[in-house]
């Protein structure tokens, strides 16, 4: 490889031109000289002659015989042969490389410039010259997109389009192809706006969309325009404007004027339910609650004057305390509901009547109608409507002893279905009636089961309380009074109100005989446990010598009761359902013995016994050897006992201490 003198192109060795800027190449210029050789051999030919004689030097076949002699050609036409071939070649390669190579190069200085248009011509001029015709292509996408943007910013919006339709897919030129047409109807908008073409910008500002501001703007410009128009008193132009800036803010104030407005023209013109509407609308702006009673005072006046009075009193009553609204209201309440009393309908009788308050006698109408009612209900057996008529009815003919009845009939009705508290409610409001007293007593019997059942005994105990002698109410408020005390561990306590039970008992989810085996077993063990304090005791030691001729003896004891000797017995329940006990005692007793009193000794025997699987509780326990722990009729006997034989001397060691219960 070879570099250009003048750009510094690198070059192929053989190139005769730099493709960048068309310069000849040096290799051209430095041609050997042709020289003459010896007459037995051909001259060898230098580049350019070889380039010339080629097609001569392929005219000989290789395999002919160099002749002996050759015809010598001058050197001048040889040299001019070559040049021409040059010339014609230098041509040919200007016209292929260096000015395509030039007009690719200004093509690129062109477009590093922006001058696009200038950049494509000298691209198309490069023709097939390297990637020109591609680069040709993307300058002319460059050059649209451009001059769009800046089409589409100094708000030619049309040649916008048309240029970033050209420019295809480049970057973002589809979304800016979107945003022209709101963007023109936005410049559009502003132009006509500022120009005071309100309806016009309106428009404008509609088909901008959402395109910036364009929402804010509108509203704002209908605002300012439907205050106009109220000012001009046009509310139904007013109103067009408010409705579309409506669309986008909150102009309730500004709806509340129209409709207000609107209200007085209506009314104004005696359209009072047209006025109604619109006051209701207007909502709190100014007084229009005021003119709202006045509007509906009037379409009242104007319904009785039509001889329409139908709704008259509706609206009287509506129009508050207007004039005489109140007073008429309750007139025509009146006239309605003498008019639905007579129809049958009185229901809608009793609602007039009440609105009527102390017009003439209405307050007894409400009675008489209600009954009526309650009684169309009673003989339905729709008794729960029932009631509370007839209790609207008061003491209207024999409406109390109805409502006796119907509550005999729900409470009746509801003790079938379980549901205690509305059956003991109804049946009590019944009285007298029937075997409702009855029924009562059968309503807290099943509430006290439901109550075992749950082992709500306390609850339970003062429902059968409330039984007396029903079925087996005693005895189950006996059986709640024993779980009673058996929560509060006064086992025995509830086994006595166990025994009272009756073996006939059946409560079904309780098992009350099962509770009273249980219960009663546990009091036998509850029996024997707890503290028990010595009451009494016979503490001795003696000594007996015998011979055969006579017996000696002596006998030392306590005379005095030695309280710190103590019983502790305590009992549980297993799992198989037997029973444990464990039985701690000390006691006094003597341990030697001596002639002389002074000399005895005693101590404290301490045991502790452990029983297991028992089934009740053994009345005689060997505590240890020579001990026994004996139990009768609430006292415990502890005796120890033991003997020492040393030669002829017995020594008799003996203590009884008896405890009862603390």
């Amino acid at each position: 490889m070879k570099n250009c003198s003048k750009c510094g192109a690198e070059l192929p060795d053989e190139a005769k031109f730099c493709a960048e800027c068309g310069e000849k190449s040096e290799s051209v210029n430095q041609q050997e000289p042709v020289k003459a050789l010896p007459e037995e051999k051909p001259a060898e030919p230098s580049s350019v002659s070889e380039a010339v004689s080629e097609p001569a030097k392929e005219a000989s076949p290789a395999s002919e015989p160099v002749p002996a002699k050759k015809k010598k050609f001058p050197v001048v036409p040889v040299i001019i042969g070559g040049a021409a071939i040059l010339a014609a070649a230098g041509t040919a390669v200007y016209f292929t490389v260096v000015e395509p190579a030039k007009d690719y190069n200004s093509g690129v200085s062109a477009e590093a410039d922006g001058a696009y248009e200038d950049a494509i011509t000298f691209y198309e001029a490069a023709g097939n010259y390297k990637d020109a015709k591609q680069r040709a292509s993307e300058v002319t996408v460059l050059m649209h997109y451009e001059k769009g943007i800046k089409a589409f910013n100094d708000g030619d919006f049309d040649k916008a389009k048309e240029e970033l339709t050209a420019a295809g897919d480049y970057k973002d030129a589809q979304d800016k192809l979107k945003e022209c047409e709101p963007a023109s109807h936005y410049a559009k908008a502003v132009f006509q706006s500022a120009y005071g073409n309100a309806d016009q910008a309106i428009e404008e500002f509609k088909l901008a969309g959402d395109y910036r501001d364009a929402k804010r703007l509108l509203a704002e410009l209908c605002l300012i325009e439907g205050d106009k128009a109220v000012e001009a008193g046009d509310i139904e132009k007013a109103s067009g404007y408010y409705k579309i800036a409506g669309e986008y803010q909150d102009i309730s104030g500004k709806s509340a004027a129209i409709f207000y407005m609107q209200g007085l023209n209506a009314l104004k013109d005696g359209k009072y339910k047209d006025a109604i509407e619109y006051f209701t609308k207007a909502g709190e702006f100014k007084d229009s609650a005021e003119q709202l009673k006045i509007s509906y005072y009037n379409l009242a006046e104007q319904e009785v004057a039509q001889g329409r009075p139908g709704n008259a009193a509706s609206n009287y009553h509506k129009a508050g305390d207007y004039k005489d609204a109140k007073e008429k209201t309750k007139k025509y309440r009146y006239d309605d509901g003498v008019y639905f009393f007579e129809n049958g309908d009185y229901l809608s009788a009793a609602a007039n009547f009440e609105y009527a308050e102390d017009y003439k006698d209405a307050k007894d109408r409400v009675k008489i109608s209600y009954y009526h009612l309650g009684m169309e209900c009673f003989n339905k057996k729709d008794y729960e409507h029932a009631e509370d008529y007839l209790g609207y009815a008061g003491n209207y003919k024999d409406a109390v002893a109805k409502l006796r009845e119907v509550n005999y009939y729900l409470g009746a009705d509801e003790l079938k279905r379980n549901l205690y508290d509305q059956a003991t409610e109804h049946l009590q409001a019944a009285g007298n009636f029937k075997n409702a007293k009855t029924l009562l007593v059968q309503v807290s019997y099943e509430e006290g089961l439901e109550k075992l059942q749950n082992k709500a005994f306390a609850d339970a105990k003062a429902y059968f309380l409330k039984c007396g002698k029903y079925k087996y109410a005693q005895d189950l408020a006996r059986v709640c009074t024993a779980e009673i005390y058996y929560k509060d561990d006064r086992i025995s306590a509830a086994a006595k109100q166990y025994k009272l039970v009756s073996p006939k008992v059946k409560v079904s989810e309780f098992d009350v005989q099962g509770r009273k085996a249980e219960v009663t077993k546990e009091a036998s063990f509850a029996v024997y446990e707890g503290d028990w304090t010595p009451r009494s005791n016979n503490i001795y030691v003696k000594n007996t010598k015998t011979t055969s001729r006579y017996r000696k003896w002596k006998k030392w004891f306590f005379k005095a009761l030695v309280t710190d000797q103590s019983l502790e017995i305590t009992c549980g329940k297993n799992d198989d359902g037997t029973y444990y006990a464990t039985i701690v005692v000390s006691f006094v007793r003597f341990t030697n013995f001596s002639y002389n009193r002074e000399d005895i000794e005693t101590d404290y025997y301490y045991i502790k016994k452990e029983l297991d699987n028992l089934k009740q509780f053994p009345t005689s326990i060997k505590l240890a050897n020579g001990v026994t722990l004996k139990y009768k009729k609430g006292v415990f006997t502890l005796s120890y006992a033991k003997n020492v034989k040393k030669g002829r001397n017995k020594t008799v060691f003996r203590s009884k201490v008896k405890f009862k219960k603390s």
